[in-house]
């Protein structure tokens, strides 16, 4: 999967750890605060879990509550079949900014086509 996606060749010349950590804070701190955003995504236990242990400052600034999509896909593909199966299809190469790409689209389709407001 990561030799496809050609992340393991990006390795050799990425960047440390707490380098990453400080980025994604800075790139935070010009949209959100502190406490305030949750970690979203889909399927991202794994991923709060790698953050708890190798990121505690950016654990710290995340809001404690997360916004799983793949939950939201679940509850469609039990509820509302027809909605499910016409879901975009993920179109990233398992590497972080197509997830992350992926992941924003199939929530909106969900809230357009199951969260619909009456106000």
């Amino acid at each position: 999967m990561h030799t496809e996606s050609g992340l393991l060749e990006k390795l050799s010349g990425g960047v440390s750890m707490g380098s990453a950590e400080e980025k994604i804070l800075e790139y935070l701190d010009k949209y959100t605060t502190s406490g305030k955003s949750p970690l979203a995504g889909n399927s991202i236990g794994m991923d709060r879990n790698f953050i708890a242990r190798d990121m505690p400052k950016l654990a710290n600034y995340l809001h404690y509550r997360s916004i799983d999509v793949s939950s939201i896909k679940e509850l469609a593909r039990r509820w509302y079949p027809k909605v499910y199966f016409n879901a975009p299809k993920k179109t990233g190469n398992h590497r972080a900014l197509g997830d992350i790409q992926d992941s924003i689209t199939e929530l909106k389709y969900y809230r357009e086509n199951i969260f619909v407001s009456n106000a």
